[in-house]
């Protein structure tokens, strides 16, 4: 701006830079400032309550059949995220499982958006390849559960595929995958292609060289039944 003042011909234009510069000095800097780290606050706020996301109680009576259930939910995915009852994960996880098969098909639903975000970060946070592995097991039976009412949620769950591609847990990762295909059918194609170098990253020969000639077999199997399966849809 004070280069363009200094070198402006035209005097309605280098009066209305006058103009500008007059306004921008009459800002205090510090409270310039603190407006800046307001306002960073709210972002970092904004996405640590994203990371965060936690299942919370919808309000319902008591009495409704769904309640217990997603009580239970609530309880349990407290205890996930909570490190200190580390102990009790593994029981937890399993009873996740419990819960979302006792709401039924019609509750779980409903509720698939004040369960699936929490239930993401728990994922996230779970420090076993046996957690991890009931926790992608869970979310292919929710898939296979609400069908096409997964298509929300469709990027999140591609960008934890993708994320947590692992031959200890493929299996739990390929359930997710077959019933991705079956619920989106033609939509799913773009998901196919982010996780298909993972099939062939698990079927080379060094991901299979401490394999028994048995367990390679039944592996290459494995995913040749997913693939079929993605054939069909």
């Amino acid at each position: 701006l004070l280069t363009a003042m200094t070198t402006e011909r035209s005097r309605p234009l280098r009066l209305q830079l006058i103009r500008t510069l007059g306004i921008l000095g009459a800002i205090d800097p510090q409270h310039h400032r603190q407006l800046v780290l307001k306002h960073n606050r709210k972002d970092r706020n904004k996405q640590e309550s994203k990371e965060e996301a936690e299942f919370t109680l919808p309000y319902i009576q008591a009495s409704a059949p769904e309640f217990p259930p997603l009580f239970l939910l609530q309880v349990l995915m407290r205890i996930l995220k909570d490190p200190n009852l580390i102990a009790y994960h593994r029981l937890a996880m399993k009873n996740v499982a419990i819960a979302i098969q006792s709401l039924g098909k019609r509750s779980l639903i409903t509720h698939i958006k004040r369960i699936l975000p929490p239930f993401f970060v728990i994922l996230r946070k779970v420090n076993t390849a046996e957690l991890r592995s009931v926790g992608f097991m869970i979310l292919a039976m929710i898939i296979s559960t609400v069908e096409q009412h997964i298509r929300p949620f469709e990027p999140e769950i591609t960008q934890l595929l993708v994320e947590f591609w692992s031959e200890d847990i493929v299996e739990s990762l390929l359930c997710c995958i077959e019933f991705l295909s079956l619920a989106l059918t033609e939509d799913c194609k773009p998901i196919i292609h982010k996780v298909f170098p993972f099939f062939l990253r698990s079927l080379t020969l060094e991901a299979t060289a401490n394999m028994t000639r048995e367990s390679e077999q039944t592996t290459i199997m494995r995913f040749l039944e997913c693939i079929e399966v993605i054939g069909f849809n």
